[in-house]
């Protein structure tokens, strides 16, 4: 039996509850999953536990990037590792909670060795991509790395940009790191679980959603973000929900469409989620903790 384990699912799925449910009767420390849920002042939007929530267990890797600062996958299984071995040391067993297939990924897997790319380089390829276009940027990526160019579709914006900013800022091709040995895996394994209440339920447990985070205050929460000096299109406020109040605050929603939207955003999110998952093999389906009182 490894020594960590996972819960994944899509958006609304259901996993924080489970994860507090599983800790009310085992030694657990709950570890954040999710790429959104690491930023700062983020919580109504990206549906992180309350204080109350994390109250009932110890919780870890929450807050603790500002919104312009994302944490790549090689950054976060570097924070994992030690992360770990100290709730190991107490006893516990780490449980990871979130929806960040990619992090899962590289905790079971591993990855290329590939530096984190610092904001700058990928500011100017964004500014880059809005100013002349994708095709560019296919260009250019055609004479530097044509092994990565080859592999992925003309039409591909974000693979298209990886493998620039990675070119631009080592020097080396993508297609060149992919090659290498994999690291970043955690030593003491991971098991993954998916829990995914079908899809009629999630659509209705994410039209409740974003009833609740409007009236929560989710445009409160984007114009605090704002008022702190960030630009709208910061890295924190691209997650779903936030575009959709950032339309609202600029005129271009009304009122009445404004939780419609949210809920719509949220739909496409789970649904590109759930396509994911279902590509992650080794995910054992759970509906309740017992689920994973019995693994």
């Amino acid at each position: 039996m490894v020594a960590a384990i996972a819960i994944l699912g899509p958006t609304a799925a259901g996993k924080t509850a489970l994860a507090l449910d599983y800790a009310r009767t085992t030694p657990v420390e709950i570890i954040n999953l999710d790429a959104m849920q690491i930023f700062r002042g983020l919580d109504i939007g990206t549906a992180k536990p309350t204080l109350e929530e994390r109250q009932q267990a110890p919780h870890h890797l929450f807050d603790i990037r500002e919104p312009d600062q994302p944490l790549g996958a090689g950054a976060y299984a570097e924070l994992a590792e030690p992360l770990c071995q100290e709730i190991q040391s107490r006893g516990a067993c780490p449980l990871f909670v979130g929806g960040t297939v990619f992090y899962f990924q590289v905790l079971r897997e591993g990855l290329a060795p590939i530096p984190e790319i610092p904001g700058s380089v990928r500011q100017e390829l964004r500014a880059t991509l809005e100013e002349d276009g994708l095709p560019s940027l296919r260009e250019e990526l055609e004479r530097v790395d044509p092994e990565w160019a080859a592999k992925i579709h003309p039409n591909d914006t974000q693979r298209t940009t990886r493998g620039l900013e990675v070119y631009h800022h080592t020097g080396r091709p993508l297609s060149a790191f992919l090659k290498e040995p994999r690291q970043g895996a955690l030593s003491c394994g991971v098991e993954g679980f998916m829990v995914d209440p079908g899809g009629e339920t999630l659509d209705e447990r994410i039209r409740v959603r974003a009833h609740q985070m409007v009236e929560e205050g989710l445009e409160q929460e984007v114009h605090a973000i704002l008022r702190k000096g960030y630009e709208p299109n910061v890295h924190g406020l691209t997650a779903p929900g936030y575009r959709e109040v950032l339309r609202y605050i600029d005129g271009n929603l009304e009122a009445a469409e404004l939780v419609p939207a949210i809920a719509q955003s949220h739909r496409r999110f789970a649904k590109r989620q759930r396509t994911f998952l279902r590509s992650v093999g080794e995910l054992r389906p759970i509906t309740t903790s017992s689920d994973l009182e019995a693994r």
